[in-house]
Formats: structure tokens, sequence, C-alpha cells
């Protein structure tokens, strides 16, 4: 077997951006062939829930481009250091040159989005906005993560043609990004719910807090009048990477097929990992401060999507009891 060196040129290899000619072994050649042939995927917000699962079910079909802020990722692909409220370090993701891009990234925190919602407009529309004008100006394809939490709960289901009436900053900003996003070719917003899953930081799902707070003796009162339709980060991802191949447009609904209550699904996971029945406590969303949307439940128009959105049950059953 041929065991010298292979070398490339930068115009061989579209990936070397320095002008430089790069040598190995033939078996790093066939790597490089190889990952030279994969269409190219950004994900932003890889060290985030949704992007980190995003991308790890992309590597084997794409040569992905995931975009971090201050936590990094350990996954095996090509990072980008991006502040989002810095024009000039999104203006650096044009350079990539992605076939599609999957918008993760976001202030996605209603308190910090409430706080300051200057930041929140920068970082969810203004950067929202000018990565997905240079993208499609380049005739590529951009979806944008959006959420159920444009609506005020006062009026579900809510279908994709449902007018958006969000109560807090948070869908306020994703509200207005979707706006100018939909003025825009070749995009696709994608509204979807509370989330179930493994994260890199161990604290982003919607499970991993419950149970970061049941496991420190602190009982959570969750709202028996409040309904979303949860759905594991997995299945989502499983779905935004059919789309990406896809070439729809416009505004799709991507939920669980369950609506719940959030005392509802808390009391599912009681169940499952043998939690006391103290440790879940129901409560009202009139018994907080501010006011909350109170049925986030949607549902969708479109044509079925090949990747199976699964209850919750079936999201139990791959995970530990400890």
């Amino acid at each position: 077997m041929f065991s010298g060196k292979i070398c490339l040129s930068p115009v061989q290899n579209s990936n070397l951006r320095e002008g430089k000619t790069v040598c190995g072994k033939l078996e790093a050649y066939a790597e490089l062939v190889i990952a030279m042939k994969k269409k190219r995927l950004l994900v932003t917000g890889v060290s985030g829930l949704l992007g980190d699962h995003v991308a790890q079910q992309a590597i084997e079909k794409w040569h992905v481009l995931g975009t971090v802020g201050g936590f990094t990722t350990q996954l095996p692909i090509d990072v980008a250091i991006t502040d989002f409220s810095d024009p000039v370090s999104i203006a650096q993701l044009v350079d990539w040159e992605s076939d599609v891009t999957i918008h993760c990234g976001a202030i996605s925190e209603g308190r910090v989005c409430d706080q300051d919602p200057a930041l929140a407009i920068k970082v969810n529309v203004d950067a929202t906005e000018q990565l997905a004008r240079a993208v499609t100006s380049q005739g590529k394809r951009f979806i944008f993560l959006s959420t159920d939490l444009v609506f005020d709960g006062k009026t579900a289901p809510y279908d994709e043609a449902s007018l958006p009436t969000p109560l807090g900053w948070y869908g306020r900003t994703k509200a207005m990004a979707e706006e100018r996003l939909l003025a825009m070719p070749n995009t696709l917003v994608v509204r979807t719910s509370l989330l179930f899953g493994a994260s890199p930081r161990g604290n982003r799902s919607a499970d991993e807090r419950l149970i970061q707070q049941v496991n420190a003796g602190i009982p959570a009162k969750l709202f028996t009048d409040e309904f979303r339709c949860p759905l594991a980060a997995s299945d989502l991802a499983s779905a935004l990477l059919d789309l990406a191949e896809s070439s729809e447009t416009g505004i799709r609904h991507v939920v669980g097929p369950q609506c719940l209550s959030r005392y509802a699904i808390g009391m599912q996971l009681a169940k499952h990992f043998g939690w006391p029945p103290e440790s879940i406590v129901p409560s009202s969303i009139h018994d907080f401060p501010g006011v909350r949307p109170a049925n986030l439940c949607l549902t969708s128009t479109r044509p079925s999507l090949e990747a199976q959105i699964w209850p919750l049950e079936h999201w139990f059953l791959g995970q530990s009891l400890e």
C-alpha cells in the first residue's frame, strides 16, 4: 500500500483559507476528500441544548461549523467564537460559506430579556437579520428557531397562520425577528416548545432544571394552568436536519404531540424517577407576579415530517433512573 504523502493545493481544497499547500498521508487525504464532498452546515449556539443535538446528529452527513460564546463544545466540529452582539463578529461567519444555516443561538432566558430589552433586540433580532441577509444573499438556506412564546396563550391552539401576540420580551424579540425573516427568500421559521434532554452544561433543558431543584431538596411549584407541547431536543434536531434538506419556507410548528400542563409534566418526571409526592407542588400562574401565557399549545397545518416527534413517555425510555 502507498504510504507516502499526498499534497493538496488551495485550489483543490476549498477548506484552505490561508493559500497554503497541505501535505499528509493517504489516510488523511481520504478523510479530507470525504469532508470536501459534504455540504456545509452552520449551527449557531452549539454549546446550548438544541444546537448541541443538531450538531451531534449532523456530523456524519454534514461538514459542521458551530458557534460558541463563553462556553465551548467537545464535539469534533469546526468552532467559531462568535459574539452575536457584535456585527463584525457575525460578518466573519459568512466567510465559511455554509450551504444551510440553522440558527439556534439566542438570549433565551425570559428574565434576561425583560431586564435588558435593548440587548435582547440586538442579539435576537438584529443579529438574526444580519446573518440571514448575508446567507440568503448567497442563495443559501436559513432556518430560524422561534418559540411558542410569540403567542399570549388566550386563543390556543395556534397554527402557522395565527398572528403573534407576545407578552414578554423574549417572545417579542422572536416575533420581531420572524417578521424580518419572512420578507427574505429561502428562510424557514420553526416554532417549538419546551425541550427535554441532555445539554452540554447540564442545566439547560426543562428536565435538567427540575431534576437539579428536586435533588437539592427544594419542592418544585409547577403550574396546573399553563400548557405547553414538550418534546425531546433530539427529536427536534432530527426534524431540523430533515428541513435543512428541503426547500420549505415560511413558518412551521414542530412540537410534541401532547399538550400538557407544567404540573402534569412534573408528575410524569416524578413517577419516572421515583421522587416523593411532595417534590412536586401544584400552583397557578395567578400566584406569581407578572403575566404569563396560559395555553401555548401549537398545531400544524404543514405536511408531516419524516422525523418522528415522540410523546414524553418515549423519551423516558432512554433515561436513567439514577
